[in-house]
């Protein structure tokens, strides 16, 4: 339900108020207009308000570009509220009742357009509005409105509900009240589950693709696929440096175990999840690359016959490395993991190359273990959101972060 209320006052010129409807049909031009799909209004404010034409006049993009030009501005002497005359069968009125009357199942959107500022309260009203779930966008044109009244209409967040333009420039935002008006819920086209269950959810698409120009419904056949059989470049960087094994000898291994117990959970072959291993301390190791072995058995075995180099900290080396040898040297257009192993701070710089993985598209976990961590540096080669890709733990911890890493990584 798509209405519009356009500033007729005195103070807008013949001319303003053409490119104020052209704007108007520029929007509405951009939703599929029908009785079953989207139904728009127009409402003219000023000293009078008159309501043009309500929701259910007109359902043809034709017979609304007629209706909007041939609308004239309001009598200059009868007061009356623009919003509240838009009226629905029974008598209702656009807010309260009359909205949930006749589609309470569809968005509503209000688009009000005003060149300066208004003499009556709109704060009250906006709010009655939005608490009916209308979705208010708030357009200042030319040069003489008032910001403060714009944020007083609008829907949160401000910043996607405001715009202000002069009237040469009214086309600029025609798409980005589009975009925004049919956002929806943000969806892919494939969805992973982590985990099945029967409970229903609905999940809003917005309707205005061309390839549902003739139908009102597209048809879609849903399916499921196993997270083990998705296609993944994952590599590890390993943490081999003296002080792994400082606190207990058995702690290198407990990391190699976690490595397995990751790749385990995958389905490795060559055409799904390929595995890549770069060790380092003070040097760098490539122990091997995503071609080398194409079944989780062969990789579980050169995982567990990784010696322990011992040395320094350099993991700014060793994601150069994962970035030229590993990543770099991938054809495959697939989702590209890293999980970075590391117990203490590194001793060179880890900014530059871990931006230029993600920059790449590789999604980096950074997990920190033991004691000696450094949550800042963690946070720095980690990808976006934070929360989800960087994790600490103790040693013999790990395992309780196998399906959690998992399922994030999926």
């Amino acid at each position: 339900d798509l209405v519009f209320v356009i500033d007729g006052s005195n103070d807008l010129t013949a001319d303003a108020f053409t490119k104020a409807k052209d704007f108007m049909k520029k929007v509405y031009n951009n939703f599929p207009v029908s009785e079953s799909a989207t139904h728009v209004g127009l409402a003219l404010s000023g000293c009078t308000s008159k309501v043009m034409f309500n929701l259910i006049e007109y359902f043809t993009k034709p017979a609304l570009d007629s209706a909007v030009d041939s609308a004239r501005k309001p009598d200059p002497y009868e007061v009356t509220g623009a919003v509240d005359k838009i009226k629905y069968p029974g008598g209702s009125t656009f807010t309260g009742a009359g909205l949930r009357m006749v589609k309470s199942n569809v968005p509503h959107i209000l688009i009000v357009m005003t060149d300066g500022e208004s003499h009556d309260d709109v704060a009250e009203p906006s709010r009655v509005l939005r608490e009916d779930n209308t979705i208010i966008y708030a357009v200042g044109e030319g040069y003489y409105f008032k910001l403060k009244q714009l944020n007083e209409m609008a829907s949160e967040p401000k910043i996607n509900h405001v715009f202000t333009a002069d009237f040469g420039q009214m086309n600029t935002i025609v798409e980005d009240i589009k975009d925004k008006a049919c956002s929806g819920k943000k969806i892919r086209r494939q969805l992973l589950l982590n985990h099945l269950n029967d409970q229903q959810s609905d999940v809003h698409s917005p309707h205005n693709h061309d390839s549902c120009d003739h139908s009102q419904f597209c048809e879609y056949q849903a399916g499921l696929t196993e997270n083990s059989r998705l296609a993944v470049d994952l590599a590890f960087v390993l943490d081999g440096s003296t002080s792994i094994n400082n606190a207990d000898p058995g702690n290198f291994q407990l990391l190699k175990n976690f490595m397995i117990n990751i790749v385990k959970s995958f389905k490795i072959s060559s055409e799904r999840t390929h595995v890549g291993l770069v060790l380092y301390s003070f040097f760098t190791q490539l122990m091997f690359n995503f071609d080398k072995y194409s079944d989780s058995a062969s990789i579980v075995k050169a995982i567990n016959t990784t010696d322990y180099p011992k040395g320094g900290t350099r993991t700014g080396e060793a994601l150069k490395m994962a970035k030229s040898q590993l990543f770099g040297a991938s054809m495959r257009s697939v989702p590209k993991v890293l999980i970075v192993l590391t117990d203490g701070r590194s001793s060179d710089k880890v900014e530059a190359p871990s931006k230029a993985l993600k920059d790449e598209g590789v999604v980096i976990f950074a997990v920190g273990v033991g004691d000696q961590i450094d949550p800042s540096e963690l946070n720095v080669m980690a990808s976006d959101s934070k929360s989800d890709h960087v994790f600490k733990a103790k040693f013999k911890e790990l395992d309780r972060l196998v399906d959690l890493i998992k399922r994030k990584a999926c």
